[in-house]
């Protein structure tokens, strides 16, 4: 089931976490991401050592899963450190080139 505002409905005896600061999210938070995502990397390893997966494909794709976040996550995480990098900065540095220079 699906709430509109709180995404897919969760019984209150879930293992499951909510996001924290969904809201505002800087750096703090992001740092925070990183380290769970290091620890389910961790689990998944382990799980794949015991054979708590049922094959080899399962590992794999819980673990391009968690790449593919923490990528997410790091590109975040050097955006809030260097704003003004990225996407919308400036394909051309202002003042190097004006009309008329040749």
């Amino acid at each position: 089931m699906m709430d509109a505002e709180t995404g897919p409905a969760r019984s209150e005896n879930s293992n499951c976490r909510r996001p924290k600061g969904i809201v505002d999210v800087g750096q703090p938070v992001l740092l925070g991401v990183r380290e769970e995502v290091e620890e389910l990397k961790v689990l998944v390893r382990l799980c794949h050592d015991t054979k708590a997966l049922p094959d080899m494909n399962s590992f794999e794709h819980a673990a391009c899963l968690l790449v593919d976040i923490a990528r997410q996550n790091e590109g975040w995480i050097k955006s809030q450190s260097f704003p003004g990098r990225g996407q919308n900065r400036a394909a051309i540095p202002f003042g190097t080139v004006g009309p008329g220079v040749p």
